[in-house]
């Protein structure tokens, strides 16, 4: 007989640390005020093309700063040249190279900017509306995936100079239903949702 094959689709069944799971309800209660965001900088662990500074050098040129946190491994190439940026503006960002507790560390912040890849789950279950960058082809189905689900806005690399004040003002202007969005499409309990299907089948 030949196996039955069931395909678990979908953000429901992100399988993202249990952290998130714990953390999320914290999250859809948690209080915003609009005029006090906090912003996570988080381009993934290695960003070749140095992504990471060229997003701060432009938030620089912006007369309100947003109080910024550089989430970015000591393994990353470019590691040097923005923890000397962020020490030079320590005044509006800090840089912490490792989490322990991403859940936790999100939680403390109320928008993204970011890569497209798995940690974009992570930023909806805890209601981090988006900027996206794709930094890889791969990532661009996600990208689209959460634009179309009014939980990101999507912006080239290429155009983060140019652009990247106006979709910030953007993500601002509409933080409210892209927080909605977000929480709604992840809640964390991917695992758990795995786990549950597969003793089931076990049981057949």
């Amino acid at each position: 007989n030949s196996a039955v094959k069931h395909v678990l689709a979908g953000s429901k069944y992100a399988l993202l640390n249990t952290q998130f799971s714990e953390f999320h309800n914290l999250a859809v209660k948690k209080r915003i005020i609009n005029s006090n965001h906090k912003l996570l900088l988080s381009m993934g662990g290695v960003d070749n093309p140095n992504a990471t500074l060229k997003v701060l050098e432009t938030l620089s040129l912006i007369k309100t700063k947003i109080d910024t946190t550089v989430l970015l491994s000591e393994r990353a190439p470019h590691f040097k040249s923005v923890a000397s940026f962020c020490k030079k503006n320590e005044e509006w960002v800090k840089h912490t190279p490792f989490s322990e507790n991403m859940a936790e560390l999100m939680l403390q912040h109320t928008i993204a900017i970011g890569a497209p890849g798995s940690t974009s789950w992570e930023r909806a279950c805890m209601g981090l509306p988006s900027i996206l960058i794709p930094l890889a082809k791969n990532q661009l189905q996600i990208c689209r995936n959460l634009v179309n689900a009014g939980c990101a806005i999507s912006l080239s690399k290429e155009d983060i100079v140019d652009a990247l004040k106006f979709g910030l003002e953007e993500l601002l202007d509409n933080f409210d239903i892209m927080r909605s969005n977000s929480l709604d499409i992840c809640d964390g309990m991917g695992c758990q949702r795995v786990v549950e299907k597969i003793n089931e089948l076990a049981r057949l």
